[in-house]
């Protein structure tokens, strides 16, 4: 019985390894608390955060457009 585990509990472990990923990072969203490097925002002024904010949420909506336009085709 050991030598023959069984074939889905891999799959079942992979399934709920993705489903904690995308849990951890909708809370994350969430509470808007991602990860970040704060390298560059540190160095600039308000203006200049303010700026590179508007960019990520840019580049951001950008890819979700993009991600519809193609899944859509």
């Amino acid at each position: 019985m050991l030598e023959a585990p069984l074939p889905w509990t891999e799959e079942l472990a992979r399934y709920l390894f993705v489903w904690s990923a995308m849990l951890a990072a909708a809370v994350s969203v969430g509470r808007s608390d991602q990860f970040t490097i704060p390298l560059l925002a540190d160095a600039l002024g308000p203006r200049g955060r303010h700026a590179l904010d508007l960019l990520a949420v840019g580049l951001g909506l950008s890819f979700a457009l993009v991600m519809l336009w193609k899944g859509w085709a």
